[in-house]
């Protein structure tokens, strides 16, 4: 398993996260591993006339894994991928 975390204190007021690991369900034949992601991230323009920030950034996803090692010879991996992003 591992995560990290990252913060910025300039003017772009970053933030951000990562968390994932591995679960072998079968050893050696079948695995499972999982991971996500949430970043957030403020605009680098200010639009003085409106007060807003352009150029936000704020996203988050996560994915999915399964590996099977059919036979010595073959395998199969899924892979399920979503950007949870509202």
């Amino acid at each position: 398993m591992w995560m990290d975390a990252t913060f910025g204190f300039d003017d772009l007021g970053e933030a951000g996260a990562s968390v994932g690991g591995n679960l072998p369900v079968v050893d050696g034949v079948l695995a499972l591993r999982f991971d996500g992601s949430v970043r957030a991230r403020d605009g680098y323009f200010h639009d003085i006339a409106s007060g807003n920030d352009l150029h936000d950034r704020d996203r988050s996803s996560a994915r999915l894994q399964a590996l099977w090692d059919i036979s010595p010879r073959a395998s199969l991996r899924v892979i399920i991928d979503s950007d949870l992003t509202p």
